[in-house]
Formats: structure tokens, sequence, C-alpha cells
């Protein structure tokens, strides 16, 4: 039995791969192997598909990077805000509140998921606080949900202005 697949030019390259490898294995007759060598190939072919899908999210930097994108909740008892990006690609981000009466420190770190460069959901239990930002290796910018920067008077430097940018550059 002759099978022929044909492959139809779409967007993504990983699905023209994988087309690519069905075809090869039809033209060897792979499927007609023991059940061992199946296992071997659908153990190369996955191992493929994750160094594919690894090799798409480069993040702008790894380590961490400390933020305060509004300016208006500054001083003793106010939140600090960081961002850590590991090297497989995961965004952590950390927020830090020392208690001005007691001097304890409270943390809570969430894993927000593999780097997305459009834009990031954040959500802190702990004051039950979600925000959105996106980030390059210089700065990190409030959004919202769709990735379009915020605009606040909180967000400016100085405070005869009005109407800026949520951004911060790292610290």
């Amino acid at each position: 039995m002759k099978v022929s697949i044909t492959a139809v030019r779409s967007g993504s390259s990983g699905v023209s791969v994988i087309i690519g490898i069905l075809q090869f294995c039809f033209w060897l007759n792979i499927f007609n192997f023991d059940r061992k060598a199946m296992k071997k190939f659908f153990s190369l072919l996955l191992l493929c598909i994750s160094i594919f899908s690894f090799a798409q999210s480069q993040t702008p930097f790894t380590g961490k990077r400390d933020f305060n994108i509004e300016t208006g909740e500054q001083g003793s008892g106010a939140l600090s805000y960081y961002l850590d990006i590991k090297s497989n690609g995961d965004v952590h981000f950390g927020s830090v509140q020392i208690e001005p009466e007691s001097g304890k420190e409270k943390k809570e770190v969430i894993n927000a998921g593999k780097y997305n460069p459009k834009v990031m959901k954040v959500h802190f239990k702990t004051y039950n606080e979600t925000f959105y930002v996106k980030f390059d290796k210089m700065n990190i910018y409030l959004t919202d949900a769709n990735g379009n920067i915020k605009k606040s008077d909180d967000c400016c430097p100085e405070t005869d202005q009005k109407n800026c940018d949520c951004m911060s550059i790292y610290q």
C-alpha cells in the first residue's frame, strides 16, 4: 500500500516539519517495523517538537530585575516588585512589602508561565491584585489585556505631568 502526503504551506513551520517526517516514515515503510522501533521513532519525534518549541521562546534577558511602575505608591510599607526570568523561559514575578511597625517582610512569588512578548498576566493572591505587563531588555510596561500600554497620572515621574505612559526602567 502506497500512501502519499502532500504538505500544505502554512504559517507554522512546525506543522510542515511534522508532515515531512511523516512522509519520510511512509517512504521507509517504518510503520511495518515492530513496536520497539515505533517507540523509538515517536520518542525522537517528541524530542524534535520540544526542541522546536523551546527555540521559539527568546527571552530578552535572564535573571532578576526590580521595578516600580506606578510612582504614586512609594515610601515605607509600599509594595516593591521584581521580575525573574529563568534560563528555560519561565517568568516569575514577585512582590515584597516590609511592614513599618513590625519590620516583617511579606513576600509572594508567582510563576506567570513562559515568556510571551505580547502581554503577560500577573495575579498576586495575597492582595488579590491582577495586572498585565510586557517587557523588553530595558523597560517594563503596564498594559491592558490586549498589550496596549496604559496611561495614568500615577505613572508620571514628575507631579506636574499628566497622563504618562506606565513604564519603568529596571532598577
